[in-house]
């Protein structure tokens, strides 16, 4: 199974979002509720996996995107 990786500018179409918020969420890393991702050299990719998660823990009120980017 081949698995894709988004890129930053693919990640927010995916999201319905900015590219902005979507270089936060990484920024933030996993443990604070932002988003897992993979480094080659400068280049950050996002699995379609982390996005679904992010997406799940969103909808089941885990937390909302406000809220994990305003430390809230």
């Amino acid at each position: 199974m081949e698995q894709k990786l988004f890129t930053v500018d693919e990640s927010a179409i995916y999201l319905h979002v900015h590219p902005k918020t979507i270089r936060s969420l990484v920024y933030l890393g996993e443990d604070e509720g932002g988003l897992r991702c993979v480094r080659i050299g400068r280049a950050v990719r996002i699995e379609r996996e982390a996005l679904d998660q992010f997406i799940a823990g969103n909808i089941a009120g885990r937390t909302k995107m406000s809220e994990v980017l305003n430390g809230a």
